[in-house]
């Protein structure tokens, strides 16, 4: 997500500092000083690395147009659209 964020100077200059000493970009050490004040204030951070794909599943052959708006809008008014 790309955000724009107004940080206070002493925030802005340690966190330069930060990534200068680390070789990261200010965006990785931004992202990283975020996720040790989500957990120590007791919430759960999963990392991107430690994301598991989603499952998918086949929902088979559609049994209605779906491109007919109409068609549609009558089968959810429960109306005799034929």
């Amino acid at each position: 997500m790309r955000t724009t964020v107004t940080l206070d100077d002493d925030l802005a200059l340690r966190l330069e500092q930060l990534r200068a000493e680390s070789g990261q970009t200010f965006k990785e050490v931004i992202n990283e000083v975020i996720r040790i004040g989500l957990e120590r204030r007791g919430y759960t951070v999963i990392r991107e690395s430690e994301r598991r794909p989603l499952r998918t599943l086949s929902l088979g052959v559609p049994k209605i147009d779906l491109t007919c708006v109409g068609e549609l809008l009558a089968i959810l008014d429960e109306e005799d659209y034929r």
